[in-house]
């Protein structure tokens, strides 16, 4: 549903996230918002022997809604992307206040019953220097849009976006050093859902169907790699199949002093599938490297609360 906003234009460049359940304290900004208006699928008939075909609107769907959110986020939005993780699947309503330069209300963007169906890690790399921030889609089974009412947008808006540096990362793999790893490639979950068409109801219902943990590649320096070659030896290319083949880990995102733990992504049953040696160009001034992909079977979340807000 969609009311008459205002005609005037306005800046686009501030938004507001915020779960039905949560107040402004659990309120967070967001880099950027996307999605999440009806579309239609357009059916083509022949009719007889004319040559042309008629179009008309067949089922509709609604777009996901996709938004960058700081990593140091409102804790409602951890929670459910924790429980999705856990197969806990829950449906939330919620909205995205779109505000103007002087952060005041022009529009409001409500979604019903909604499922997280992506989440994404932004690519860490011991050279980077800008703030983490985590894609993160979801797919409502029900959309509003209201003009605003020009009250103030307020939200939180705190230090400890600060301390969530792509740069300031960990990794530790039993058994394996992962000192000098220097980057990881951005990594998704993914949680598949099927619509269903019910009787006379306009939109489909979402169903869960699974979800699926990505691949992580990593890489490293070729003169610090001997276990990940040891590992790769003895797994990939000699096919030992014991119990050990198989690891656990985890990836801790670091504070500015490099030692200070603000979030964790355990990491259940990583095995290695592949290594390849990165491409070099003659004369270049560059460090020999492994690129490195992992398989895994599960993801766990875990913070400080004290990080979050």
């Amino acid at each position: 549903m969609i009311s008459r906003l205002q005609r005037r234009s306005y800046s686009a460049g501030h938004f507001l996230f915020r779960l039905d359940h949560s107040d402004d304290e659990g309120a967070a900004y967001l880099k950027s918002a996307g999605g999440g208006m009806v579309k239609g699928a357009i059916l083509e008939e022949q009719a007889g022997p004319a040559s042309q075909q008629f179009k008309h609107i067949g089922a509709v769907e609604i777009d996901p809604i996709t938004i960058e959110i700081g990593m140091a986020l409102s804790r409602p939005v951890l929670d459910w992307i924790k429980g999705s993780w856990e197969k806990k699947f829950t449906r939330q309503d919620g909205c995205i206040i779109h505000a103007d330069f002087n952060l005041k209300c022009k529009m409001e963007q409500w979604f019903y019953r909604a499922l997280i169906t992506e989440t994404k890690f932004p690519t860490l790399d011991g050279a980077a220097k800008d703030p983490a921030y985590l894609s993160v889609t979801i797919h409502p089974e029900e959309v509003e849009h209201v003009a605003g009412d020009d009250t103030d947008v307020m939200g939180y808006s705190g230090q400890n976006q600060k301390l969530w540096l792509p740069s300031n990362f960990r990794m530790w793999i039993q058994g394996i050093d992962c000192t000098y790893v220097n980057r990881i490639d951005s990594f998704t979950v993914t949680q598949k859902v099927k619509p269903l068409y019910l009787g006379q109801q306009r939109f489909p219902e979402l169903e869960p169907t699974g979800i699926d943990f990505s691949n992580l590649t990593v890489y490293i320096a070729a003169e610090h790699a001997s276990d990940f070659e040891d590992w790769y030896e003895e797994t990939v290319i000699a096919g030992s199949q014991d119990t050990t083949a198989e690891r656990p880990g985890y990836i801790e995102f670091l504070g500015p002093d490099n030692d200070t733990v603000l979030f964790t992504i355990n990491l259940n049953e990583l095995g290695i599938h592949r290594m390849s040696l990165e491409k070099s160009e003659a004369n270049a001034e560059q460090i020999k490297r492994y690129k490195i992909e992992l398989y895994l079977e599960t993801m766990e979340l875990e913070w400080e609360d004290k990080y979050l807000r």
